[in-house]
């Protein structure tokens, strides 16, 4: 990993080492005004509103107003219904605001504010004493000190002190002294308390006294405080990422801001002089390949379980690329305006120049299989397609086995749901819903049982890969899970997904083998935008339907092979979120139906300008699929599918 120097200046005389100088100070603020006039414009926003008592709180049911809590702030208001209020509240997510406007303007108002802030919240919220641990870490635990907020809060105010370290206001009388106290307070709660390393929160926790460690060297425990944090995270980094490099919640939000918890450590670390072993270098390798991966055409990333649709995923690769000196992860990357800052100006101009020489896309013809988790990213010049066929992943998963995201030539056709809130009730238990996934519900069921809004009850779905495929022609995957085997009258559930690299085609056979009669429904939510009407024309069996959207028509025909009855396709409602607390409808197809024992329900998605299906048979008792493919200039082949092989024979 890259070793980057910092001016020694940055250790302030009365103990507080700051992660920047002044004179990268200067430098920074130069190129935030040339390279960031968006995000100059928000935080000047949120500068503002917090010097009159309005806050605006991420990633909580309020994300999107700025909200009073008073001058001077009341660090307990929570006008919502949503804990998450509460504790991203309190980890002062406003001071990185608060810091750069006193850089662009030299308005001592700007650190009166966050002498403020500070002060009050030492007054309003003492240390606990005696807690369980329980109590402080997981989600029973209202308020400040629980333990995420604790490591985020010390990590916002020392950036605040280092935005703000030439501020006379702050020089003068006993705030430092009281706000190094109170720091050091927040790092000996830390280690008080000590989770299992299988936890994002685990990692978090450590994070936090890490960076305490390093930015307050002259306390005594500062040298137990970073040899504590560097061995815990390497441990969680051991216990949470898999071989794969995909964090083990199965959550592409959380898989990102995991990269965040070991990437921020080794970057800082190595700029303050204490380097963490090789073996983060090569996790966040991996975790970036797998970012790159699931980065969608449009740059966001495909948001498995408790996940937004985030473009922050190329930020945390440009990041990884940067520490590593990777121009491979640079090229797939961007950076964002916190790297400006964790970087420092002199490594976020060479990072940006690198970027800027090797710009491109993820490969297209590159597909990429993450064996440990269980996804199968297929790409073409055509097709982004994530095909999930791993297991739960505890609170954060979503009961989606065998589901998929699917874009044509750059364009979103079936998306995954996202997350939308984790206050408990009905949306809830829509977003993690097998229903809201682009899979196969039995008699209206979860795969996995649902409990609470953080747990799933049992037995939990487990999946089978049988196959995976992969030819200049075509790819193919093939899995199961067993999740509806635990019905009196069990059904296991198998899906065969065909993509043609070339053609705007993919089929899906959708196995249920079983015994007794059940509901079956497959169904598919698409982007917003999309229509979806039925076909025009007379046709036995199953409508098939014409989906629009973006330009384009796409058709969509299903055959069964005479055991799955009453089949009808169906135009409902559905929602996905985009961001938390957001919800928006979109339209989802469906097939729903009556199955005896084993069926099987074939589906086909097609541009009929470029490809036309003139035949398309069903062997259930040999689990074999005849189609015979025509395409626009005239060529044709059949392709033959069963259990063991794949032919596609052109004539």
């Amino acid at each position: 990993m890259k070793t980057l120097n910092t001016d020694e200046q940055s250790v302030h005389v009365g103990g507080l080492r700051y992660f920047l100088s002044e004179g990268e100070l200067d430098k920074a603020i130069q190129i935030y005004k040339k390279h960031f006039a968006d995000e100059l414009e928000q935080a000047m926003q949120t500068a503002d509103m917090a010097v009159t008592g309005c806050y605006k709180v991420p990633f909580s049911m309020a994300a999107r107003e700025f909200v009073p809590i008073g001058v001077p702030p009341s660090w307990s208001v929570n006008p919502t219904e949503d804990l998450e209020f509460e504790w991203i509240l309190n980890r002062h997510l406003h001071v990185m605001s608060l810091g750069i406007a006193y850089l662009l303007t030299g308005e001592e108002s700007y650190a009166e504010v966050f002498q403020r802030d500070v002060i009050t919240w030492i007054e309003q919220n003492p240390m606990p004493e005696g807690e369980a641990y329980e109590a402080a870490a997981y989600f029973q635990k209202r308020g400040p000190w629980r333990l995420l907020e604790v490591s985020m809060r010390a990590h916002s105010w020392l950036w605040g002190a280092t935005l703000l370290q030439r501020s006379r206001v702050l020089q003068e009388g006993s705030f430092q002294g009281k706000l190094e106290a109170s720091l050091r307070q927040h790092a000996r709660y830390l280690t008080a308390y000590f989770g299992t390393p299988d936890m994002n929160h685990a990692s978090i926790h450590m994070q936090g006294l890490f960076f305490l460690g390093i930015c307050l060297p002259a306390a005594p425990e500062a040298p137990m405080w970073r040899q504590l944090a560097a061995e815990r995270l390497e441990l969680c980094l051991l216990r949470q990422v898999l071989p794969d490099g995909v964090h083990n919640e199965m959550a592409t939000s959380y898989h990102i801001s995991s990269m965040n918890l070991f990437l921020l450590p080794a970057l800082m670390g190595a700029r303050l002089g204490y380097a963490l072993p090789s073996l983060f270098g090569d996790r966040l390798e991996r975790m970036a390949r797998y970012v790159a991966a699931i980065t969608r055409p449009d740059g966001t990333c495909t948001p498995w379980s408790d996940s937004d649709w985030s473009k922050s995923g190329r930020y945390m690769i440009g990041l990884a690329g940067a520490l590593l000196e990777d121009s491979s992860l640079l090229a797939l990357g961007e950076l964002s305006a916190d790297a400006l800052w964790q970087l420092g100006p002199e490594a976020y101009e060479a990072a940006f120049n690198a970027i800027q020489e090797s710009r491109h896309t993820p490969s297209n013809g590159v597909s990429t299989v993450f064996p440990d988790a269980g996804y199968y990213i297929m790409r073409s010049s055509r097709h982004y397609l994530a095909f999930d066929a791993g297991p739960l992943g505890d609170a954060h998963g979503h009961a989606d086995c065998l589901s998929f995201e699917w874009a044509l030539d750059g364009q979103l056709v079936f998306v995954d749901p996202g997350r939308y809130t984790y206050q408990e009730g009905e949306w809830r238990r829509y977003f993690k819903s097998t229903y809201a996934h682009n899979t196969v519900t039995i008699d209206g069921l979860d795969q996995t049982p649902y409990a609470s809004t953080q747990q799933w009850s049992e037995p939990e779905a487990v999946p089978t890969v049988y196959r995976h495929l992969s030819t200049e022609q075509y790819e193919l995957v093939d899995a199961a899970h067993n999740g509806y085997e635990r019905l009196a009258s069990p059904v296991r559930h198998r899906r065969w997904l065909y993509v043609d690299r070339q053609l705007p085609l993919i089929i899906l056979a959708d196995w249920l083998q079983g015994t007794g009669t059940h509901e079956a429904e497959q169904r598919f939510q698409l982007q917003e935008g999309w229509l979806a009407v039925p076909a025009a024309e007379p046709d036995e069996g199953v409508q098939p339907l014409h989906l629009a959207g973006g330009g384009r028509q796409l058709t969509m025909r299903w055959y069964t092979d005479g055991t799955f009855s009453q089949a009808r396709s169906r135009v409902g409602e559905a929602f996905i979120a985009q961001q938390y607390g957001t919800k928006a409808p979109t339209l989802a197809i469906s097939v729903k139906g009556v199955i005896q024992d084993n069926a099987c329900l074939l589906s086909i998605i097609y541009d009929e300008k470029e490809v036309s299906i003139t035949n398309a048979l069903i062997e259930e008792s040999g689990k074999r699929l005849q189609i015979t493919i025509r395409s626009a200039d005239g060529a044709s082949s059949t392709l033959n599918l069963d259990e063991h092989s794949v032919a596609r024979n052109d004539h």
